[in-house]
C-alpha cells in the first residue's frame, strides 16, 4: 500500500524538521566558547561590581533610615527601624536597585569594549562564514528553501543590529 503524495510530502517534512531539531539542540551543548574568557568576564561582570552595589544599598538604607526615623518617633516604635530598613533592603529594594545598577554597570563596560574593537570587520566576517555555511547546507539538502529566507532576513536583521551598536559606540566614545 502506498502512501497518498500529500502524507508523503508531509512525512518528509516532519523527518526534515525533526533531523534539523535534533541537530539544533546537539549543537548548543558543544562550547563554543573559551572557558578562561567565559571565566574573565564572570570576574568582570560580577565581583567587580561588587562595591557599587554595596555602596548604593549603603546609600539606600541611610536615606531609608532617615525618612522613616521620623514616623516611627511620632509612633513610638523607633526600636523597629533596624528591622524594617533590612526588610526592605534585602526582600523589596535591594534586588531591584541591584539589577539596576548592574546592567547599568556592565551595559556600559560591554559597550565601550564592543566601541575599542573593530566591530564592524568582526561582524561582516561572521556574517559571511555564516551565509557560506547556510549556503553549503541548503545545496545538501539539510535546509529547505522557508528557512532560507528565514535564516538570512534573521542573518541580515542581526547584521543592522552589530552595525547600530557600533556606531553608538563610537558617537559615546567621541563624545
Amino acid at each position: 500500500m502506498a502512501f497518498p503524495k500529500t502524507w508523503q510530502t508531509f512525512l518528509d517534512e516532519t523527518g526534515d524538521m525533526s533531523r534539523f531539531t535534533g541537530r539544533f539542540f546537539a549543537q548548543g551543548f558543544k562550547p563554543r566558547y573559551e572557558f578562561a574568557e567565559f571565566i574573565r568576564q564572570c570576574f568582570i561582570i560580577g565581583y567587580k561590581s561588587l562595591p557599587l552595589i554595596g555602596l548604593t544599598g549603603f546609600i539606600m538604607g541611610l536615606v531609608l533610615t532617615m525618612q522613616l526615623r521620623p514616623s516611627l518617633i511620632d509612633y513610638g516604635v523607633e526600636s523597629q527601624l533596624p528591622a524594617m530598613v533590612g526588610i526592605a533592603i534585602v526582600r523589596e529594594i535591594g534586588p531591584v536597585i541591584t539589577a539596576l545598577i548592574f546592567a547599568g554597570k556592565i551595559g556600559s563596560s560591554i559597550g565601550a569594549e564592543l566601541g575599542s574593537m573593530k566591530v564592524t570587520e568582526q561582524i561582516d566576517a561572521m556574517e559571511k562564514q555564516l551565509r557560506d555555511s547556510h549556503r553549503r547546507r541548503l545545496e545538501q539538502g539539510v535546509c529547505t528553501p522557508k528557512a532560507d529566507i528565514l535564516f538570512v532576513e534573521t542573518l541580515r536583521n542581526l547584521e543592522r543590529i552589530g552595525d547600530h551598536a557600533d556606531n553608538l559606540s563610537i558617537s559615546v566614545l567621541r563624545s
